[in-house]
């Protein structure tokens, strides 16, 4: 069985294809919308999706909820009750549901997306929960390449994608040509998503009601449920009377809440106008935040087009991990081809980063270049590989090193040492080094 899954930080999704068709498998009930919460009980049992939620509100300690936020971070864990949880356990719980919903004796191979900003780490910790929860892993897809398989319709265009989901954000422009899907161009901001939002609506509510300070648990947790409720409302509406037990009514505006979400509006516009150059065809909002009028009234004044609203956005990105998943069954030889998310390079003297492989590369990509010693009759040097955008080396993220011996012995600047990246469509990247002159070499395989 190929299942196409959208593991995202609020909600999870699964599709499948029969008969070449769309088929949503229920998660909860007859529900195909999961979710993304679990629940820790005292006497160790697990509680996912909203059976989860519905347990918060007396126990909001025990209750994890946006933990793909945190996916590929060693550093975060929760401690409840005696018990340590990373990331990768919650998000395997979550899975645990979905395979055992999928119902059946088959394997089970899944293709499950990921944000185009997700880093190597963070696709590998995607894939160890998907494979603890049983899962046959086919391929960490991005969710910008998800939505472009899911609306594609074979013709050649331009696609933007605008993915502003729970904990993430970013926009990708995707070149579709028949059955090639080509990533153009990546923007992102890792700290931005639909959670800040909720976090907006939620200081809203305690303007109008008392202070953070000293309010218990259990009453933030009803706070925080109904000002989500109350942010999905005025999508729709333009204002919206809000009723809290033992507190009086009071009203929220949607302009109230715009003016509120400013600082977060301009990191949209900020991102965005990275790839309003670009000659876009259609434009697809993914994610539930993505449907925020004031955000669609963004994107829609950027590129002077209506966005794409035809299909349930809710449920696109796991259609078009399914589409992938069963490609032989509807559309086979489709092609992805995906580009470098950031700059890849070594570190050189001073803590100067210098790039080999540019952002947004496409891949598979060779480059290479000479460089030589800082010190006299050097018989070794060291290569670090670093991943980033920061001049300052040690700025950005550090992915290995390894050293190439029996150089060419000489005074400083003399010896020509080769250093070859290569990456592949695996997101493998081979790091060379050859001294030309002794032809001494080594190397090392990293996954990024």
């Amino acid at each position: 069985m190929n299942v196409g899954i959208d593991l995202g930080t609020t909600n999870t999704v699964c599709a499948t294809l029969e008969n070449g068709k769309f088929k949503l498998i229920p998660l909860e009930g007859k529900n195909t919308i999961l979710p993304s919460a679990v629940y820790y009980s005292a006497i160790g049992g697990v509680l996912v999706g909203n059976k989860a939620l519905k347990r918060k509100a007396a126990n909001p300690d025990n209750c994890i909820t946006s933990a793909k936020t945190f996916m590929g971070d060693d550093n975060k864990v929760w401690h409840i009750d005696n018990k340590t949880f990373t990331p990768t356990d919650v998000a395997t719980e979550i899975l645990k549901v979905v395979y055992q919903a999928c119902q059946t004796n088959e394997p089970i191979t899944a293709t499950i997306t990921v944000p185009a900003y997700f880093t190597s780490k963070q696709n590998e910790a995607t894939k160890k929960a998907a494979h603890d929860a049983g899962f046959i892993v086919n391929e960490i897809l991005p969710e910008p390449i998800a939505a472009a398989i899911a609306y594609g319709d074979n013709s050649n265009q331009t696609i933007l994608v605008v993915d502003l989901g729970g904990g993430t954000f970013d926009v990708s422009v995707v070149k579709t040509r028949g059955d090639n899907y080509i990533t153009l161009a990546k923007e992102g901001d890792a700290q931005l998503g639909g959670d800040d939002f909720d976090r907006v609506m939620l200081d809203i509510f305690l303007s109008n009601i008392f202070s953070l300070t000293g309010v218990p648990a259990n009453t933030l947790s009803r706070l925080e449920d109904k000002a989500i409720k109350t942010k999905i409302a005025l999508s729709e509406f333009d204002e919206q009377q809000v009723n809290i037990h033992n507190i009086p009514p009071f009203t929220v505006t949607k302009s109230q809440f715009e003016a509120k979400s400013k600082h977060l509006i301009h990191k949209i516009q900020t991102t965005v106008n990275k790839v309003k150059h670009m000659d876009i065809d259609k434009i697809v909002l993914v994610g539930g935040a993505a449907n925020l009028p004031f955000v669609r009234d963004l994107i829609r004044n950027t590129f002077n087009q209506e966005p794409y609203s035809n299909a349930n956005l809710a449920t696109l990105v796991a259609k078009g991990a399914a589409l992938k998943s069963g490609l032989e069954q509807l559309r086979a030889g489709a092609i992805v081809q995906d580009i470098t998310a950031h700059s890849l390079g070594i570190i050189t003297n001073g803590n100067v980063f210098t790039c080999l492989i540019p952002k947004g590369t496409q891949i598979p990509a060779s480059r290479s270049n000479i460089f030589t010693t800082t010190y006299d009759y050097q018989t070794a040097i060291k290569i670090e590989i670093y991943e980033g955008e920061s001049e300052v080396a040690t700025d950005n993220k550090y992915y290995g090193e390894f050293v190439l011996s029996d150089i060419q012995k000489a005074k400083a600047g003399s010896p020509d040492i080769e250093i070859t990246f290569e990456i592949n469509t695996g997101h493998l990247l081979t790091v060379s080094a050859q001294d030309i002159n002794t032809n001494s070499e080594d190397s090392v395989i990293l996954k990024v």
